[in-house]
């Protein structure tokens, strides 16, 4: 049997933003590269939880709260999500050990009393203004396109935060522009409020690609610790 395939980082990134896309599938992509498809399955899971930071290797066995580990088996219990949404929302890299821990409870082991937090899932988007779609794509750069995390702290869907962010790499501030209505249209913004907006994101642009250079660092460090 041949050796495994090593993925670089990089190369995850732009497989899971392809398939989130739909430019490709976690079905293809998995005989392209030779791996398991739940690989790219768990790749996708951790990228939609955790943003880029999720696909970065780990040389050690990730510890959870046990607060947790309890709310994340009781909203699977209760039906409020599949394992990969439970794991999506709780940020935990392996739908496995979500079972393991579900199998463990169901089984013999009691869960310690904690009160159950409510869950809300939102399907649909909301309607928004152009400042508040530039503070969204603001926090999500400056939280390294962690979409899950920015749709839950907006009240926005995950589907709205990543179009968004994905129309501004594409376009710029225009891209974020919406030209429906019949109310003033935000096409008539002032230069100045258009150069305001811009500076915004382009801190949050500079502050990502300061965190950007750090987290290379690390994988760097990372890896030359493997050899």
């Amino acid at each position: 049997m041949g050796r495994k395939a090593k993925i670089e980082y990089s190369q995850k990134i732009e497989i899971v933003e392809n398939c989130i896309e739909g430019k490709t599938t976690a079905n293809y992509e998995s005989v392209r590269l030779g791996i398991h498809k739940s690989s790219i399955d768990a790749w996708i899971t951790n990228y939609k939880s955790m943003g880029k930071t999720g696909l970065l290797p780990t040389s050690n066995r990730k510890i959870y709260a046990e607060k947790t580990k309890i709310s994340a088996v009781q909203d699977y219990l209760e039906g409020l999500g599949s394992y990969r949404e439970i794991c999506e929302k709780y940020k935990i890299r392996s739908i496995q050990r979500l079972k393991e821990w579900v199998k463990r409870y169901t089984s013999h082991e009691p869960i310690k009393t904690s009160e159950i937090r409510e869950v809300r899932i939102m399907t649909k988007g909301r309607k928004t203004t152009v400042e508040e779609r530039v503070k969204i794509v603001q926090y999500c750069i400056e939280h390294a396109n962690n979409y899950m995390q920015t749709s839950d702290q907006y009240d926005v869907s995950y589907n709205q935060v990543y179009m968004w962010c994905k129309k501004y790499e594409e376009n710029g501030l225009e891209g974020l522009v919406d030209r429906r209505g019949r109310t003033k249209q935000e096409s008539e913004m002032t230069q100045a409020e258009k150069l305001r907006l811009e500076n915004r994101l382009l801190q949050a642009e500079i502050r990502n690609k300061e965190m950007e250079i750090s987290l290379l660092k690390k994988i760097q460090e990372i890896e030359r610790g493997r050899f």
